[in-house]
């Protein structure tokens, strides 16, 4: 067999000879009969010449001159194969008539004897007819065995005739696949055993010669599964791109041969593969995008199409996206992911799954493609099984189209919030449940806290999220609801007006537009512009059964537990690792450690595991800052402050309050109180302690006041205690007895601190014991005391004298030094001292607001 691949089909470029030119006929000879007729054309170069004569002609080519012959009735009997096309034997006969008599023709210009017309075609003239021509024959041989070799989808045979040589030349188009040509050659002979066209004179078989012209280089066979679904897709209309093309070729039927159709045959394309959704799609849209294909590869026009392997409702599926979601929702390695409820195929066929992820790496794109091909398995194999399921994917599926969005940094963000804003709030999930919701899962005991985490959640994700794309709707209403018993019901496409298509002359990409059927193909569709809403995000709430924090801080201020004393529960959260973590203030390094190790135990116990589960507590966070440290600095302070005239602080201690009011344990100071305290004092207490922020100030429960209880017996004020004070603490001074003059001085700072007498004569001690802070303590609140030059400053001052007068010496003239450079600061502005060494409390600019002036 010889087998020809062209470009293009030539006519054969030798040039007849003169003898078939000439007219050896003369005007006075006899009529030729069928004899001397038979002399010139039987063999030799008479029956060249009718060969080369036929296969010129295209009506002329489809007879095969296998040699002449006389009848007993002296007539020329022609002996060939005669190829006859048509739809039906009325056509079939005309085209055998035009056949014969190209043959009469070509055998008396060859004789010289035009007047000959005594042929004999009936008895040694073999035809093949209608279906049995030998390309229609090949054409239906190729589709048969592309219903298991894509390859051979790839031929379309347009003709076929008999050249000069009496070889049968088949012609046509052929793709570029290898295995196109490879199974061709394979096939042929089998496909054409027994055909009258493909057998010489003798009836042994012969090689036909094909002249398939291959597509341009670089290009692809255009009718192809693959240059369809990339089309389909290249339309971005979801009608289309929600269909997979399995497969596409083309059907051959005999047809009349005419000037318009001169080899007689209707070629019809047929797609069958799969769509997505219950709807049926547009035969019209994908007719579009067919004739596009076809019109880009220079292909005449294809009129019929068979899309019922496509379009039918066998072929539909509904979409699984739905499903999808539901199996990412059970999976807590894929929270973040959202499948929307619209999957598509891509230009490659593969099954696109469209929605969000949250920048999935290799590991979790491989579990979200074990969680949709589960999906599709178990649809294929359930009790509705449909085996379409499983065909979905046998492309392939696609993530490409995934959104990348930061639902974990959005996550690790509201765990902040709540590590920082709420006790006992672990957010253990973040994710999109069976309904694409963003859900946040929230585990608390409170259930009312879920108002606040909601509404955390809802401004947060606003900046975030997009919109999904809307849904399929239900079929509409033309259609009927069984359409696999009912035949498909074309009412929907005839109700839509037939538009020209315009041709997209502008769009370099070649993107597919479509007016005609607009309307047919998004009837299925919502009508809505900027698609679904965003779902309001929800909080899924999990209550613990009780609060691990209040239940902490409520044992260590029970004052049974001593070796919790002083032990500051500040808070109790889950951190951004989804840890539960105390923090607070320890008393020492050893009482942290023993409350560490009792969080362990704690961990054991039923009533408390879900707080230690998944993952284990992280280490308490608890600053070591003694109480015994801040009492001891407070008896130092408060003396500056007039609103603390009458208080010193004892003992400093945690209480958990029966005022519902308060969620926490209190502070609380025991104190010797002298006379009725200043009402303000706890609040400015509190400030005090407060200003101290990186240290004392941890030991403040937030948001909870301070409170000052009176230790036990009342003590009311004497004005008489206060002056015996000044006297004996002045002759200790004096004596050197400095143990008397401090037990003397404390009296009279409880009993007397209106009086500048005293804070002179208690600087005078601390310059001689060497705490020059306390000794500027002193005398800044004798400067405030005396600087009341509108009320008894002067008064004051004389009091003072008179009780220092036998103070005498270096220290006194220190002390008088020290008390003009702690003057010339107050008037600057310098206020008292602080809790911490070093700082001044914002605002408070003494000297400023009194007016101080010195002696």
């Amino acid at each position: 067999m010889t087998l020809t691949f062209a470009r293009r089909t030539a006519a054969p470029l030798f040039a007849l000879a003169a003898l078939l030119l000439a007219d050896p006929t003369t005007s006075g000879q006899d009529a030729p009969d069928a004899k001397s007729v038979l002399e010139k054309v039987k063999d030799g170069a008479g029956l060249k010449a009718v060969r080369e004569k036929l296969a010129a002609d295209p009506v002329g080519a489809r007879f095969r001159v296998d040699g002449f012959a006389l009848t007993e009735n002296n007539s020329l009997q022609v002996v060939g194969v005669m190829l006859v096309p048509g739809a039906d034997d009325t056509d079939r006969d005309e085209a055998e008539k035009a056949t014969r008599d190209k043959v009469i023709a070509a055998v008396q210009q060859v004789a010289g004897a035009k007047d000959f017309k005594d042929f004999d075609f009936a008895d040694a003239v073999r035809a093949v007819r209608g279906e049995r021509l030998p390309h229609l024959q090949l054409q239906k041989a190729a589709n048969e065995a592309g219903k298991t070799d894509p390859a051979a989808d790839q031929l379309r045979f347009s003709d076929a005739r008999f050249d000069a040589a009496g070889r049968l030349v088949i012609s046509g188009l052929i793709g570029s696949d290898p295995r196109t040509q490879e199974w061709l050659t394979a096939s042929v002979s089998k496909a054409l055993a027994g055909n009258l066209a493909a057998v010489d004179k003798d009836g042994k078989p012969t090689a036909p010669v094909f002249q398939l012209v291959p597509p341009p280089k670089g290009t692809d066979w255009p009718l192809s599964p693959a240059v369809l679904q990339k089309a389909l897709a290249a339309t971005r209309l979801p009608a289309l791109t929600r269909i997979r093309v399995e497969r596409a070729y083309l059907v051959a039927s005999p047809a009349r041969a005419d000037e318009t159709n001169p080899a007689g045959v209707n070629w019809k394309y047929v797609i069958t593969g799969l769509v997505l959704g219950t709807s049926r799609p547009d035969p019209k849209a994908i007719e579009g995008v067919v004739n596009r294909v076809v019109a880009d590869a220079k292909w005449p026009p294809l009129k019929d199409g068979d899309l019922e392997g496509l379009t039918s409702a066998d072929n539909r599926v509904p979409d699984p996206a739905p499903l999808f979601q539901k199996a990412v929702a059970a999976r807590p390695a894929l929270d973040g992911v959202r499948l929307d409820p619209r999957t598509e195929f891509g230009p490659d066929g593969k099954l696109v799954l469209n929605g969000l992820h949250p920048g999935l790496d290799a590991r979790g794109r491989d579990e979200l493609l074990t969680a949709v091909r589960g999906t599709l398995d178990l649809l294929a194999a359930g009790s509705d099984s449909n085996p379409l399921y499983l065909r979905l994917a046998a492309a392939g599926i696609s993530t490409d189209k995934l959104e990348p969005v930061k639902v974990r940094d959005l996550h690790a963000e509201l765990r902040k919030w709540a590590a920082e804003n709420l006790d006992d709030v672990r957010l253990t999930r973040l994710y999109f449940d069976d309904n694409g919701v963003l859900t946040l899962v929230c585990e608390a005991p409170d259930p009312t806290v879920k108002a606040a985490v909601e509404k955390e959640l809802i401004a947060r994700a606003a900046r975030l999220l997009p919109a999904p794309p809307p849904a399929e709707l239900a079929p509409p209403a033309e259609l009927p609801k069984d359409d696999k018993k009912q035949p498909e019901d074309k009412k929907p496409e005839e109700k839509q007006p037939e538009e020209k298509q315009p041709e997209d002359k502008q769009d370099s990409a070649r993107a597919f537009t479509f007016t005609s059927s607009a309307a047919a193909y998004t009837q299925d569709e919502p009508k809505s512009p900027a698609g679904s809403p965003v779902p309001t995000p929800t909080v899924k709430l999990s209550p613990f059964k009780a609060g691990l924090t209040k239940y902490l801080q409520q044992v260590v201020s029970d004052p049974r537990n001593s070796r919790w004393q002083a032990l500051l529960i500040e808070r109790g959260y889950f951190d951004e690792n989804g840890r539960y973590t105390v923090r607070g203030v320890a008393d020492s390094e050893e009482q942290k450690k023993q409350f560490a190790d009792f969080l362990a135990e704690l961990a054991k116990d039923p009533e408390w595991a879900a707080y230690f589960r998944p993952t284990p507590a992280a280490p308490p966070d608890l600053e070591v800052i003694p109480m015994s440290r801040l009492e001891e600095r407070l008896r130092r302070v408060m003396p500056a402050y007039e609103v603390f005239d009458g208080i010193r602080v004892s003992r400093g201690r945690y209480v958990f309050p029966d005022d519902k009011r308060y969620a926490g344990p209190i502070l609380v100071f025991d104190a010797q109180v002298v006379g009725r305290p200043d009402p303000d004092a706890p609040a400015r207490l509190r400030a005090l302690i407060a200003e101290d922020a990186k240290y004392f100030g941890r030991r403040l429960p937030k948001g909870r006041p301070v409170e000052i209880r009176p230790e036990p017996p009342a003590v009311p004020s004497s004005d008489q205690l206060g002056e015996l004070s000044l006297g004996y603490a002045a002759r200790a001074l004096v004596s050197g007895d400095l143990l008397r003059a401090k037990e003397w001085l404390d009296a009279g700072l409880l009993h007397y601190p209106h009086d500048s007498a005293v804070w002179f004569l208690s600087a005078y001690y601390n310059l001689l014991t060497g705490d020059l802070e306390l000794a500027r303590r002193d005398l800044f609140r004798l400067i405030e005391l005396e600087g009341r030059l509108d009320f008894d400053g002067p008064a004051q001052r004389k009091r003072r004298y008179a009780a220092a007068k036998d103070l005498q010496g270096p220290k006194r003239d220190e002390l008088e030094k020290l008390w003009l450079a702690c003057w010339r600061e107050v008037k600057d502005g310098a206020g008292p001292i602080k809790l911490a060494p070093t700082g001044e409390r914002p605002g408070e600019r003494r000297g400023e607001r009194r007016g101080v002036s010195p002696p």
